[in-house]
């Protein structure tokens, strides 16, 4: 036997063994992550940073202003079409706290309560409602 087989290659004829798919080197693109102040917040750059924030069909996000004390509430609906609300922060102020209301005790009520019974205490009748004719 010859050491090459009928077309003149010195490797013995092989079977073709199924090859993996080749790889994809697309990478698809990740979208550019916003700045974020703390967990949880997302900051943008006034309303056209909310404008162009991405958002899935039939949710809502708070989205932060980092240059204004302003924040947006953006929603979308089941179609993917957006709607934003601004709101203003403004700093609580403190409040005093209020007197408690003054009641009147049962004594002086009682007390009260008998002079109006005993005529030292005078009670003005209310007028009867003038018929119309």
């Amino acid at each position: 036997m010859s050491m090459f087989n009928q077309y003149g290659n010195p490797y013995p004829m092989q079977y073709q063994q199924p090859q993996a798919p080749a790889r994809s080197y697309y990478t698809p693109m990740a979208p550019i992550p916003q700045q974020q102040t703390a967990p949880g917040l997302i900051q943008v750059t006034g309303l056209e940073g909310a404008k162009a924030y991405p958002l899935a069909p039939s949710s809502e996000a708070a989205l932060f202003d980092a240059g204004r004390d302003v924040f947006y509430v953006k929603r979308t609906d089941a179609g993917g079409y957006p709607t934003i609300a601004a709101y203003e922060f403004k700093p609580l102020q403190e409040t005093a706290p209020s007197a408690q209301p003054e009641y009147v005790t049962r004594q002086e009520f009682d007390e009260l309560k008998e002079m109006i019974a005993n005529g030292k205490q005078p009670v003005r009748k209310a007028k009867p409602a003038e018929s119309e004719e």
